[in-house]
């Protein structure tokens, strides 16, 4: 086993836990520079999968896992790939403030401030821009 081959592994993978375990793995594999070279494409292109990314990566497998099973043959998917949508926003009232709309008397739940003018909208007539990022 080349140990500076495991090293740049080591230093490649992001989790970093159970390194005595991801060394074992690796000795019982003792891949050469080519398979070296394969496996760091594969982290790099498995840390832009939505699963590796989300909450703070607590779903990358530990490194002897990820070894063990042989994981960077994994085909990556379009789907594994696309980004989890973002959390949208909860709009809340603001105190003292109703719709702007002509008409309306909800409470507005939005601010928009265009120059020196100021308009306000509840959730009914929210712009459409603002209706993708808000509950």
């Amino acid at each position: 086993m080349k140990e500076s081959h495991f090293n740049t592994f080591w230093l490649a993978y992001p989790k970093k836990k159970g390194k005595k375990d991801a060394r074992k793995a690796w000795a019982k594999l003792n891949p050469d520079r080519a398979l070296l070279h394969k496996m760091l494409a594969a982290i790099e292109e498995q840390k832009q999968t939505a699963q590796w990314k989300k909450n703070d990566g607590q779903f990358i497998p530990h490194p002897s896992t990820w070894l063990n099973g042989e994981l960077w043959e994994d085909e990556i998917t379009k789907a594994d790939k696309a980004e989890p949508k973002p959390k949208k926003t909860k709009l809340w009232p603001i105190i003292g403030k109703v719709c702007s709309k002509s008409g309306c008397s909800l409470p507005a739940v939005y601010k928009n401030s265009k120059g020196s003018y100021d308009s306000y909208a509840c959730s009914r007539h929210l712009p459409d821009d603002v209706k993708e990022l808000y509950e």
